[in-house]
């Protein structure tokens, strides 16, 4: 489940950046999860945190954009959202 996530943000944010022409290039995709071990456990990942690491070449404006974008077109975190799992998502844009 984790590792999907990581594949639909890079997918999405690259056609996203691409769509509004940023000079964007994706870095690393990390992600860290709170597995629930208890046999009565409703949701398997309470927490699922992003942390996205890119090289943007754009401004602040734009890139926000880019992030509410993600978060309507993103069906990964979407789904996960609807099975109770809370997906935080920390951007790191380097030089």
């Amino acid at each position: 489940m984790i590792s999907a996530l990581i594949g639909c943000t890079n997918t999405v944010t690259i056609r996203i950046a691409k769509h509004m022409k940023l000079d964007f290039e994706l870095v690393r995709i990390d992600a860290e999860g709170i597995f629930g071990l208890a046999e009565d456990i409703e949701v398997l990942f309470p927490e699922i945190a992003l942390m996205t690491t890119a090289k943007a070449d754009a401004l602040q404006k734009q890139l926000w954009e880019m992030q509410q974008k993600l978060s309507i077109f993103y069906c990964g975190s979407r789904i996960s959202q609807a099975a109770g799992t809370k997906v935080k998502e920390k951007w790191n844009i380097v030089d």
